[in-house]
């Protein structure tokens, strides 16, 4: 969503409209990218955690212990994937910020934008 709010706020800010449009446009562009925007982070989450999971009791099953689903969530193994997947998106945020044209960046990420 940032990337897509930080587009159209550069698309807009340039085109010299006035906060409250700008506001508008930002909150319309993001609904209309919804699903681009969501895209697979909650298929990666999910995974991650279960593949951790997995992995957990496979441990536990070879040493006699048993692990519960709790115990996992409350892990850092589960989050590494997803973590990963933030960072990766927080770096295409901020080459948004400077990217000399937000339309051509908009366009090769498939964004429509206002």
């Amino acid at each position: 969503m940032a990337r897509v709010a930080v587009l159209q706020a550069r698309k807009s800010r340039a085109e010299g409209l006035d906060t409250k449009k700008i506001a508008t446009n930002v909150a319309e562009a993001i609904y209309d990218n919804g699903a681009r925007v969501v895209g697979i982070a909650p298929v990666t989450k999910m995974a991650s955690i279960g593949g951790q999971h997995w992995l957990n009791m496979n441990v536990e099953d070879i040493f006699g212990g048993k692990t519960s689903f709790g115990e996992t969530l409350k892990s850092a193994g589960g989050k590494v994937v997803p973590y990963g997947f933030v960072a990766y998106n927080w770096m295409h945020v901020l080459y948004a910020l400077f990217c000399k044209n937000p339309m051509a960046r908009a366009k090769k990420r498939r964004y429509s934008l206002k």
